[in-house]
């Protein structure tokens, strides 16, 4: 069963980070049509599910955004952070791997202590 960023959320309450989410009224997800946004729900979707299996986080933050010719999409935690030595795995490979096939940026990075996923899909390919 595949599972809605929202409804991880929701069975993990109570056992997972406190989770802030940000998506603006003008951007609805039907504003975002077909593959570009699956691949954005996708991302998201992994994304929550990495921070609430692996980061031992106490709070979580999910922003996605309908800026310019882009989709714009963050996750990002309080958690322990990645491994240095091995910080992709199959999970993030798969989100890397989906954006670049839409010609879009991806970037999975530690900084000032939160663990951040970024990613910027064009509107128009």
């Amino acid at each position: 069963m595949i599972l809605g960023p929202e409804l991880l959320l929701e069975q993990r309450r109570g056992v997972g980070p406190l989770a802030h989410r940000r998506l603006p009224q003008s951007c609805r997800p039907a504003d975002v049509d077909g593959l570009l946004s699956q691949t954005a729900y996708r991302v998201i979707q992994e994304g929550v599910t990495n921070v609430l299996w692996h980061a031992n986080a106490h709070a979580l933050r999910v922003w996605a955004s309908l800026e310019d010719a882009h989709v714009a999409v963050e996750i990002s935690d309080d958690g322990d952070g990645f491994p240095p030595s091995q910080p992709f795995g199959r999970g993030l490979t798969g989100m890397h791997e989906r954006v670049r096939a839409l010609s879009g940026t991806f970037e999975f990075k530690r900084e000032n202590g939160r663990t951040y996923v970024r990613c910027r899909l064009p509107t128009t390919v």
